[in-house]
């Protein structure tokens, strides 16, 4: 494996270490001892109310199924609301939606700078809302950060999930504070444990520590930074190869990631993928000869017969319209090309196919220099929605490079 590859990993994971150390936890709870005397509930509704479980499940609901505790480090309890368990009890007989807040105890952050929370959950959305607050009042308000916006309907988060939110731009100045984990919507769950406030050095930031940042640009290595300030490289993807995994799955997975190169380590099961930098196409340094066709059926060659108008199968024309190529066709209602700007007026290739299986479409000779990198892109749309899409293949130098959709 290429050391300048692995060296920002090898740095990342050194130093992610470093920033926990440096971390101060001054405030914990792990909920082993059931819910402390100083937490309170905020909700409208005495039934409705988050509970301390030693079992870290939500499963008094229809849907709990089989699935496992929270798996957080200290194990024992955790603060469970269970909005199915509510809906499904008929004793209870709750209104829906559910509110449901769980409030700390006042925490002192006197001399705290920068401070963070981290906390174990596990999620499982329908149609709800998760909030961490923080409150300088007793609770009179609250600025609340959004948490688990990515999780759609039905689906849910993993059952150790680490959640880290950094809290400065809030606690800059105060002098105590209040955690509140709110609830409100339908349905599913939210288990929460081993709640920590954290006392975040004040380097934190692009890089911890700052000099690894400087030294990764002094050697013109590309990176990006975690939330805990580890760096890492962009555009990599570390592979672990199952033992059955043959040669030609690899290829073909290679290929389908658009994998530009990769480096394979000693034992060959591990390999880590690069990909390309995103970057913007410049239409005007096209290598192809008239790759806008512009100028109409110029610069290309064609197993097809160039015939417009005429709606004959197994043709191609180059026009402004879909129904250039047969206009008499009224099931082609959608006439404007809308994958273009100024649909109308550019002009596009477009082919009416062929039955007969392996017929080049379009071809063109490129100069190209060696050890180069190069894109080969192009949009394109089914002309008739009724038929089924085409069945399209990129060959270079009469090999076959990709299928496309």
């Amino acid at each position: 494996m290429k050391l300048q590859a692995a060296l920002p990993l090898l740095l990342s994971l050194l130093f992610i270490f470093s920033t926990a150390k440096a971390q101060v936890v001054f405030f914990q709870e792990d909920f082993n001892n059931g819910l402390p005397n100083d937490w309170t509930q905020e909700t409208g509704d005495d039934r409705l109310i988050w509970q301390v479980r030693g079992d870290g499940e939500a499963l008094f609901g229809q849907f709990w199924n089989n699935r496992q505790r929270l798996d957080s480090p200290s194990g024992g309890g955790a603060a469970v609301f269970d909005s199915d368990g509510y809906q499904f009890n008929p004793e209870t007989l709750i209104p829906f939606p559910h509110r449901a807040g769980l409030v700390s105890p006042v925490i002192d952050i006197s001399g705290c700078e920068r401070v963070a929370i981290q906390f174990y959950q596990y999620y499982r959305n329908f149609e709800s809302v998760t909030n961490v607050g923080v409150s300088f009042n007793g609770g009179l308000n609250w600025e609340d950060v959004p948490v688990n916006q990515g999780i759609p309907r039905a689906a849910e988060t993993s059952n150790s999930n680490l959640v880290f939110l950094e809290l400065t731009e809030f606690t800059a100045g105060q002098t105590e504070v209040q955690i509140r984990f709110l609830f409100e919507g339908s349905n599913f769950f939210w288990i929460v444990d081993d709640v920590q406030l954290l006392e975040l050095p004040p380097e934190f930031g692009e890089t911890f520590p700052a000099l690894l940042g400087d030294s990764l640009t002094q050697w013109e290595i590309p990176f990006l930074v975690d939330s805990l300030g580890g760096a890492y490289p962009p555009n990599e993807l570390a592979v672990q190869w199952s033992a059955t995994a043959t040669d030609a799955f690899k290829d073909s997975l290679r290929q389908k990631l658009q994998v530009v190169s990769y480096d394979t380590c000693t034992c060959s099961d591990l390999e880590l993928f690069h990909f390309a930098d995103t970057f913007e196409i410049d239409l005007t340094q096209n290598l192809l000869v008239n790759g806008d066709f512009a100028n109409g059926a110029e610069g290309f060659r064609s197993e097809l017969n160039n015939n417009c108008g005429n709606c004959n199968a197994s043709s191609y024309c180059v026009g402004t319209q879909m129904t250039d190529i047969c206009p008499l066709n009224a099931t082609w209602a959608s006439n404007n090309f809308s994958a273009f700007d100024d649909p109308g007026t550019n002009q596009f290739l477009i082919v009416d196919g062929s039955v007969t299986p392996g017929v080049n479409i379009w071809c063109q000779d490129v100069m190209l220099e060696a050890n180069e990198d190069y894109l080969f892109a192009f949009r394109g749309r089914n002309l008739l929605a009724s038929n089924p899409s085409p069945q399209l293949q990129l060959l270079a130098n009469g090999l076959l490079r990709l299928p496309l959709p």
